[in-house]
Formats: structure tokens, C-alpha cells, sequence
């Protein structure tokens, strides 16, 4: 009676341990299957990325418009965070695209990507825009850079812009302005100290200061409005020009 105690207790044991190990098994396919899915999701998402990366440092320094074709639907994501622009793919990291301003929703779907960029310029080149729709969400173009920025970063509602035209898009704006401003305030006190001549023999150093203090008053509100100020720059820098002196910009 014993033996056939124990060997009912081993027929019974070793049909818990084939279900436990069957079982076992199937949660470990499960899991592969997942993560091996996600995987190629994550490398697709990444080679997607590098794509955009190689588009966006093309178009650095001219205007152009561009598509990216891909044979899959594809989600782009963007965000302002601290005065900068984020951009990711599907669920992969946002990352930085320094010294551009992108003009985007924050969310972007499709298999067709347009890629627009415009050099913003008042009177010197201040940014690169960049402008990013797809066949889902086709948006429409604008004259002026500003106007257009606008329209690219609105969604459907509030929430859909890269946060927002005046919260994000202007201080970078304002960023960049800056930046401009002190490199042309550097670069007339070199001319200065080269006390370069105009066509008569005379001096260009106090046509130099003039417009070395229109420069440094130039502020945001002037390039949005586009106003006068803008333009009397842009005249004296082309006055040093004509009268001999080298230009500022």
C-alpha cells in the first residue's frame, strides 16, 4: 500500500511541475515576444530620429523645404522646456535641436513629413525657423516668418502648441536677439580700433557709433513689430557701404 502511495504522489507531483513549467514558459514567451517587439520599435523610433537629426543640420544655413517620407505611421513630439525646444519620436527621449526655433504642435502624426525653414532676418539674420507639418495636419503658408510660426505651433486647441507662440517661440526669440546684438557690438569696436577710412579720407569711426547705438537699443518689440527702427538700422549699414566704410552686417 505504501508503494502505491508514493507512486500516486509522484504521478500527481510530476503533472504540477510539467503545468507550473508549462506556464512558466508561456509567460517567458510572452514577455520575449514583448519585449523583442519592442525592441525593433525602439531602433525603428532612433533610425526615424537620426533621419530628422540629418535633415534639420542640412537646412542649417539655407531656405529650403524638404519632405521626409517613411514607410510607417510615425509620431513626433515636441516641447518647450527652460527656453528650449525638445524633439522626440513615438515614446523615445526629446532632445535639444540647438540654435533653431522650431515651429511644430506638440504632438504630429503621419507618414509624410514636411520640413519648411526660413531665415529670420531684421534686419539681420537674428534665427532659423523651422516649420514641420504632415499630410495629416497641413498648415498654411504665410508671408511673414512670425505670422507663420504662429500658425505651425497651434493645434486644435490651446493645449496643442509647443506651449505656447508668446511663452516659448518669442523669448527664444528674444534669446537670439541678444546673442546677434553682442556680436555686432563686438564686431564695431574692432572696426573702430582699425580707424578705417571712407572714400574722401575721413574717419568712419562716428558712423560707426551711431550705429553701434541703434544696435544696442534695438529691443524684441522692434523685430515683432518690424517698425521704424528696423528699418533706419538696416539704412545706416547700408550708408557705410556706399560711403566706403566696411558694413556692419
Amino acid at each position: 500500500m505504501l508503494k502505491l502511495h508514493k507512486k500516486g504522489f509522484a504521478i500527481t507531483f510530476s503533472w504540477i511541475f510539467s503545468l507550473a513549467a508549462g506556464a512558466l514558459i508561456f509567460l517567458f514567451l510572452v514577455y520575449f515576444s514583448f519585449q523583442h517587439t519592442d525592441l525593433f520599435g525602439q531602433r525603428s523610433n532612433v533610425l526615424i530620429r537620426e533621419e530628422f537629426d540629418n535633415a534639420f543640420g542640412a537646412l542649417e544655413s539655407t531656405d529650403i523645404t524638404t519632405r521626409i517620407e517613411l514607410n510607417q505611421e510615425t509620431t513626433l513630439r515636441f516641447q518647450c522646456f527652460e527656453r528650449r525646444i525638445l524633439f522626440g519620436v513615438g515614446k523615445g527621449d526629446r532632445k535639444e535641436i540647438p540654435g533653431k526655433i522650431i515651429a511644430a504642435p506638440d504632438t504630429l502624426t503621419g507618414y509624410n513629413f514636411s520640413i519648411k525653414t526660413t531665415k529670420f532676418v531684421r534686419p539681420f539674420k537674428i534665427a532659423t525657423f523651422i516649420y514641420i507639418d504632415s499630410e495629416q495636419d497641413r498648415k498654411n503658408e504665410l508671408n511673414d516668418p512670425l505670422d507663420m510660426a504662429e500658425g505651425y505651433a497651434t493645434g486644435d486647441s490651446d493645449d496643442d502648441g509647443i506651449i505656447d507662440y508668446d511663452e516659448c517661440i518669442i523669448p527664444l526669440l528674444e534669446e537670439r536677439l541678444k546673442l546677434v546684438q553682442t556680436s555686432y557690438l563686438k564686431k564695431i569696436e574692432y572696426l573702430n580700433s582699425q580707424n578705417i577710412k571712407d572714400s574722401d579720407g575721413d574717419s568712419c569711426t562716428g558712423r560707426y557709433l551711431n550705429i553701434k547705438e541703434k544696435i544696442r537699443s534695438l529691443d524684441i518689440n522692434d523685430v515683432i513689430r518690424n517698425n521704424v527702427n528696423i528699418d533706419n538700422l538696416d539704412r545706416l549699414n547700408k550708408n557705410l557701404v556706399s560711403e566706403g566704410c566696411e558694413a556692419v552686417f
